[in-house]
């Protein structure tokens, strides 16, 4: 990790706190939790304030954490955040037999201190944050007193909770900042001494749409079926916006590493193969054009989430780097129907379809581009002309209803190896709310991980000049 990283880290650590005796530190944090929650079902304006520093893990007494989740839930749908339709969510989820009787959620609303939820969350995600390292330190003592405990070991717990203290009074993770992953990756995994706006990337696509590329308050879907390509038109979008337009940009991806994500970014910046940088087989130039892009990166706004988040959580992260950095741009989501749900529901197209209500919510509210994939079934497969339709997205009809524009990637050479037009990729543009529908062929170069242009003659952004 580069030394700013790690100074990023350090200069946030607080100061210790007074000290407590255990059963007084319960039992404030107890207290802290029930005003948390009072305040929010009072207050439900202090609501957004409060999910800057608190998500469900911030409690100590799970039965809280199912609690705040219902609130959050209630908030995001506009409903009433009261105590009989908070209770009504638990029920659906199953929590309610958890509360300790039947007026707790009451109880807790008596316990309101209007005005303050924004205090008291900072409070408890303070108290959530000194538990975590109290947690730690306690293990660190452990394995140092264990005889042939590695000090690796010790070291990298020892680090972690350095990066848990700095990031006191936020949501959980973040991201991690493109620069630091870089650095890591590119320093550790390649082994250098040893290894060998928002306008779209593409401008015949700009050309095609009403505002000549994408805007905030979208919602932007890329459908193909599995392998077609839809991931990785998604990542050129956020490579574009994040590192060639320099807007801040958040990835969240479900179902890859953060390190995989790295490695399609790096292909498609540097016009490195993707399997030579994974296998660490780089020649001399292309070690140069990587090391170039990692500097690049220093002040690139992008951040990579790698982990299933419920949309209230991205929603959550978002507000999150917004009240941290400023603003936010464009919002990455790969892809729509694998995305944890809140709740349960009869079916999975009610599923997808309550995940598709939220992102659009999302874009709205937080004023910012949402841009995620959706796998299409397997109908094309058994037709004669295979080419995509809106009616071939899967599982709900959602997906085209909150999309703004759908584009669906379709490849001659998925289904005919031998076809004339291998290489070739039609992003058929199937809807676009106030604006025409049409095809645009670009070029598919998969194994750099990326669409460019047909026109193009494209030269690496990563390569020497």
């Amino acid at each position: 990790m580069p030394d700013n990283a790690n100074a990023r880290r350090l200069a946030a650590v607080p100061d210790l706190p007074e000290q407590e005796r255990a059963e007084d530190r319960d039992a404030n944090r107890a207290r802290i939790e029930r005003h948390v929650l009072g305040t929010a079902m009072d207050s439900p304006g202090d609501i957004p304030a409060m999910r800057i520093h608190i998500q469900p893990g911030s409690f100590a007494d799970p039965v809280h954490g199912h609690i705040w989740e219902a609130i959050s839930t209630c908030h995001d749908g506009g409903e009433p955040v009261h105590p009989t339709a908070v209770t009504e969510h638990l029920i659906r989820g199953g929590h309610i037999r958890k509360l300790p009787h039947n007026a707790y959620l009451f109880d807790l609303y008596q316990q309101a201190l209007p005005g303050q939820g924004g205090h008291w969350a900072r409070l408890l995600a303070e108290r959530h944050t000194w538990d975590r390292v109290n947690a730690g330190t306690h293990k660190i003592k452990r394995m140092l007193d264990t005889p042939g405990a590695g000090l690796d070991q010790v070291a990298h717990l020892a680090e972690h909770l350095v990066t848990v203290a700095a990031g006191r009074g936020t949501t959980g993770n973040d991201g991690e900042h493109i620069a630091d992953l870089a650095a890591a990756y590119i320093d550790g995994y390649l082994d250098w001494g040893k290894a060998k706006g928002a306008a779209t990337p593409w401008p015949d696509l700009n050309q095609l749409l009403t505002t000549e590329g994408f805007e905030r308050g979208q919602v932007v879907t890329f459908g193909g079926a599995s392998g077609m390509g839809k991931s990785v038109a998604i990542t050129d979008i956020a490579r574009h916006t994040g590192v060639e337009l320099q807007q801040p940009t958040l990835i969240f991806t479900m179902e890859m590493t953060a390190d995989q994500v790295l490695c399609r970014i790096l292909a498609g910046l540097t016009g490195i193969p993707e399997k030579a940088i994974k296998n660490r087989d780089l020649t001399p130039d292309q070690l140069v054009r990587v090391d170039e892009a990692r500097r690049r990166f220093q002040d690139s706004p992008l951040w990579i989430v790698a982990e299933p988040r419920t949309v209230t959580q991205i929603a959550n992260a978002v507000r999150q780097h917004k009240h941290r950095y400023g603003s936010v741009h464009t919002v990455v989501v790969d892809y729509v129907q694998i995305v944890p749900t809140e709740g349960r529901k009869e079916n999975r197209q009610l599923e997808v379809s309550a995940t598709m209500q939220r992102l659009k919510q999302l874009a709205l509210k937080e004023d910012v581009l949402v841009v995620t994939a959706a796998q299409i079934n397997r109908a094309p497969a058994q037709r004669t002309d295979k080419r995509p339709t809106l009616a071939d997205l899967r599982e709900s009809g959602e997906i085209e209803n909150s999309s703004d524009i759908v584009v669906l990637i379709y490849r001659e050479d998925y289904y005919d190896k031998e076809s004339p037009r291998a290489g070739e990729a039609d992003f058929i543009v199937a809807k676009q709310r106030g604006g025409v529908t049409d095809t645009v062929t670009v070029a598919a170069q998969l194994h750099l991980t990326r669409f460019v242009s047909m026109a193009d003659d494209w030269t690496p952004s990563g390569a020497a000049r």
